[in-house]
């Protein structure tokens, strides 16, 4: 029944976000998303890393709310800040100078979410105002030179418990150098170029 309903609230998620009824079949898998494939620091069996090596390049559409956690640059010298450079290292958004600054997971979603839409497949995230932010212009300028990106709405705050504002970004997987980037005001209905 949960999985009847999970699906259900897919098909509605899509339609909503993309004006049309969803027409295929839905899968899922539960991993580690922020960790790249045929990496030393995978958390999965070989079986499980080759049944995910099939869906890369092959997947219609990714819709979905990434978690916001955020690793700090050098001055955090935690636990995580192994994982920050692994990060660095992984991620084709971040240029080879990066030394420091903050990453959030939102970031790795973003890119590794692209890893898995075909040609022309979609990807729509619901995530934090901070993409606006400094810590965020490697991604967007990934984003730009990779992408297509549909519309970005923002100023959405209709979430219990969350009190940050939040935009949904909708990007196509379709370089296009002339494409025009329009962003929507949520309340006030407003499109900007």
């Amino acid at each position: 029944e949960m999985i009847k309903r999970t699906k259900e609230n897919i098909s509605n998620l899509y339609e909503s976000f993309f004006s049309e009824k969803y027409k295929g079949r839905l899968n899922s898998f539960i991993y580690d998303f922020t960790e790249k494939l045929n990496n030393d620091f995978t958390l999965f069996n070989e079986t499980k890393n080759i049944e995910l090596e099939l869906l890369l390049k092959n997947i219609d559409y990714v819709v979905g709310n990434p978690p916001y956690v955020t690793l700090y640059g050098r001055r955090d010298r935690k636990k995580n800040e192994l994982q920050r450079i692994n990060y660095l290292s992984q991620y084709r958004q971040f240029p080879d100078s990066l030394k420091n600054g903050k990453i959030n997971y939102v970031m790795l979603f973003l890119e590794h979410g692209l890893d898995y839409l075909k040609k022309n497949g979609k990807l729509s995230f619901i995530i934090d105002i901070s993409f606006f932010e400094t810590a965020y212009k490697y991604t967007r300028k990934y984003l730009l030179e990779n992408t297509k990106i549909i519309t970005i709405e923002n100023n959405i705050s209709n979430f219990d418990g969350v009190t940050s504002g939040q935009l949904i970004i909708k990007i196509e997987n379709n370089f296009d150098k002339n494409n025009i980037v329009k962003v929507k005001n949520f309340f006030t209905e407003e499109i900007q170029e």
